[in-house]
């Protein structure tokens, strides 16, 4: 009679101190011996050859297991069922007599479903009935490589342009809210512009979606252009479509960031301009572009600088910040610095203490409070 109560393994991360096991793990079933098992044909991968160093100290074993489907016979009918349970195994060898062996953070975990079989490895340990604390910052700019003082990553050109990092020209200092002058770098994005609509582009990651954000870009137009043009999103959105943030309009021409000139006429060179829109993310990640028009009197090639580019949530335009700015802001944690999102926090030394006394205060019994993470974006 075959019982088909089943115990088979999935993934089991084993640190051990001490001696090594031969292997991380032993499948096992109950059944009878004729049988064909299915049980047996799982593919695994791990480190399990290795011995556990001596002297107090911890080796990380693992294994990935891939048990079987529902083993199915002719009618439909299953002949042996897929294991809902798991069941982990060490076997020791060398131990002395009256030796110990230290087992310490025992994780199972499930795997991501792949496209075909490779080596895995673990993630790292999380303990169990832990709080993970995310600290939402004040504000966070989205845009990564926002003042292109390294290199142009992140960025590409639109249509025949070309672009390169400019250390000739900057947009210079930046004055905050505490009338405190600020300088993003001694660099810019220089887009060479061979022909009408030409420009630059960058991805804008981990939106929420339906949520409202302001986009802001500060440029520079070369001669023989009449405006520059930012659009996020699907190209709806722009700052000709935003209102008091384009030329305004038919004549009187007296508004806008482009000196209320006629849109027949050039832009200004030599001078900065800041150009905004409000959006509502479609998608986790919007294109933002930067484009050009032409005036009657242009001369190919001419040039745009993009500098200091702000993606934050809400619908108020503020002053451009990023993780340069000094204390209280911050480069994305992990992320390369000038290169990643930026992230400001408020009097953040004072209050990262009054984050550490709540969480000491308020933590329930049996559940532990890991260190609270900062400059991580809080979609996750």
């Amino acid at each position: 009679m075959l019982i088909l109560h089943r115990l088979k393994f999935f993934d089991d991360l084993v640190e051990l101190d001490g001696v090594g096991p031969a292997s991380s793990l032993t499948d096992f079933s109950v059944c009878q011996l004729t049988d064909p098992d299915p049980a047996q044909t799982y593919v695994s991968w791990n480190n399990a050859g290795s011995t556990s160093p001596t002297g107090g100290t911890y080796a990380r074993s693992w294994s990935v297991f891939v048990p079987p489907v529902d083993y199915l016979v002719s009618n439909g009918q299953v002949l042996y069922n897929r294991a809902a349970y798991a069941a982990a195994g060490w076997l020791f060898s060398s131990v002395p007599n009256s030796g110990t062996v230290n087992l310490a953070r025992v994780q199972a975990e499930v795997l991501p479903v792949l496209t075909g079989y490779s080596a895995e490895s673990p993630s790292n340990f999380d303990t169990p009935r832990a709080i993970h604390p995310i600290i939402k910052p004040n504000r966070l700019n989205f845009c990564t490589n926002p003042s292109i003082e390294v290199n142009t990553t992140g960025w590409s050109a639109v249509g025949s342009a070309a672009i390169a990092r400019d250390a000739t020209v900057s947009v210079g200092q930046i004055i905050e809210y505490d009338d405190q002058p600020r300088t993003p770098g001694v660099a810019s994005l220089k887009v060479t512009v061979n022909a009408n609509g030409d420009g630059a582009q960058i991805t804008i990651p981990d939106l929420l979606t339906e949520l409202t954000y302001i986009a802001s870009v500060y440029v520079q137009a070369g001669p023989g252009l009449e405006n520059i043009l930012m659009t996020i999103g699907d190209g709806v959105t722009s700052v000709l479509a935003t209102g008091g943030t384009g030329y305004g309009g038919p004549p009187p021409y007296d508004v806008g960031p482009y000196g209320g000139i006629n849109p027949a006429s050039d832009i200004a060179t030599a001078t900065w301009f800041r150009i905004n829109c409000i959006f509502t993310a479609t998608a986790d990640s919007e294109i933002l572009q930067v484009t050009s028009a032409a005036a009657l009197d242009v001369a190919y090639p001419t040039h745009i600088w993009i500098d200091a580019v702000m993606v934050e949530a809400g619908e108020l335009l503020s002053f451009y910040f990023d993780g340069n700015f000094g204390p209280n802001y911050y480069w994305e944690t992990g992320g390369a610095v000038q290169l990643s999102r930026s992230y400001f926090y408020d009097q953040a030394n004072v209050k990262k203490q009054a984050v550490n006394n709540i969480l000491a205060r308020h933590t329930p019994l049996g559940i532990l409070s890991n260190a609270p993470q900062y400059a991580v974006p809080y979609t996750q």
